[in-house]
């Protein structure tokens, strides 16, 4: 059974992959990496299990590597973030 934080952890990963896929959209990159923000803070709150842990880095990790809309501005932190985690 999942629970409450691993649910909204991935509703904040596919809503960044969906808005990766939506072109002409003003305020997308933000919107997405606000996404994602949210999704490490979550990781940082709630994710305390060493499992799951090991599960959400992961997801992290494959999520920015699908990214695309991510400027250098909005990438190297998360990056960086996903890093100092791992």
């Amino acid at each position: 059974m999942f629970s409450l934080a691993a649910i909204k952890y991935c509703t904040y990963f596919q809503g960044a992959l969906t808005l990766d896929t939506i072109t002409g959209l003003e305020e997308q990159e933000t919107v997405a990496y606000e996404f994602m923000s949210q999704a490490f803070s979550l990781y940082e709150d709630e994710i305390s299990d060493s499992r799951a842990q090991l599960s959400a880095i992961t997801l992290i990790i494959g999520t920015l590597e699908q990214m695309t809309s991510f400027s250098e501005e909005h990438h190297d932190p998360l990056r960086y973030r996903g890093y100092f985690f791992y």
